[in-house]
């Protein structure tokens, strides 16, 4: 195969770019750039080191053997159980309610309204027998105050 025109002008960064991408193996590469590729290794000194390195991580990566597992089940085998993950939800949720920087504020935000609740029951029988006015007060504001006159 002859090179072409657009073959023979191949730039570093393209040979680096393939070097990064295929590997150091020229049979990796693509056919079409291929030739001219080999002609630009035999041109630059910077291409062939990096060449060179990418050589390096060829060889570490043949050596992995990735080894497929036989049994189809084992993945949901190796997956934590749900009673695991409900119990580290728990353990996450007293220590941020126990946090001294956070959580006494959460406790204490929540035990208000019991509180205002607790005393205001302490202070005895309210002597209203018709509620009726109370909540009628309650649930509808004052005119005077909300008047614009």
């Amino acid at each position: 195969m002859k090179t072409s025109d657009s073959q023979s002008a191949l730039s570093l960064e393209r040979g680096v770019a393939i070097l990064d991408a295929y590997g150091a193996s020229p049979a990796r590469w693509p056919e079409a750039q291929r030739e001219a590729m080999l002609a630009l290794l035999m041109r630059s000194s910077e291409l062939r080191a990096h060449r060179d390195a990418a050589a390096n991580l060829d060889s570490s990566l043949d050596l992995w053997d990735v080894q497929a597992k036989a049994h189809p089940f084992l993945l949901p085998e190796s997956l934590p159980t749900q009673h695991a993950r409900e119990q580290q939800r728990r353990d996450s949720l007293i220590d941020d309610l126990l946090s001294p920087l956070v959580g006494w504020q959460r406790l204490a935000f929540a035990a208000a309204p019991m509180m205002i609740g607790f005393f205001w029951g302490l202070q005895g029988t309210n002597a209203v027998e018709d509620w009726s006015t109370t909540e009628f007060s309650l649930l509808n504001p004052i005119p005077e105050v909300t008047s614009n006159e």
